[in-house]
């Protein structure tokens, strides 16, 4: 049995040789991981997500996007209510704020497309209070 040939002069594979010119440019290796973190997103959007697609607010369409905020030492997510200005108008009510919960059961989703599940990252329990990070579209779907 002979020895895997190490020597210096010894040919490289052709995926050996494009890994070891990618790894040479920063900008490409961190184009890569940045990859790598949404494919994986993409895979776990069921669990990410804290509502599912199908789900439609009535009351605020339009909805521009809520951003937690901390309050002590804990993420909350404030009420907010439609202003009289116009119809697709919110004003936050910061005096009425409920703790952000991570791990909530909601919508049902499949994880990975064949696994049936009802847990998601983070969420809120209280209709309320929802939590839409980008807002909602025309329909008030989360974006």
């Amino acid at each position: 049995m002979s020895a895997p040939n190490n020597s210096p002069n010894a040919p490289l594979s052709p995926t050996r040789m494009i890994w070891l010119r990618l790894s040479r440019h920063k900008l490409a290796m961190l184009g890569g991981g940045l990859l790598i973190v949404l494919y994986v997103a993409a895979l776990f959007a069921g669990f990410v997500a804290p509502y599912g697609y199908e789900r439609q607010d009535r009351e605020r369409f339009f909805h521009g996007p809520i951003r937690p905020r901390i309050d002590g030492w804990r993420l909350v997510v404030p009420r907010y209510e439609q202003t009289s200005i116009g119809p697709f108008r919110y004003q936050a009510k910061l005096d009425d704020t409920k703790p952000l919960q991570f791990f909530v059961r909601g919508d049902k989703y499949k994880l990975l497309g064949f696994i049936p599940a009802t847990v998601h990252l983070f969420g809120q329990s209280d209709d309320q209070h929802p939590v839409y990070l980008f807002g909602t579209d025309q329909q008030g779907r989360d974006i």
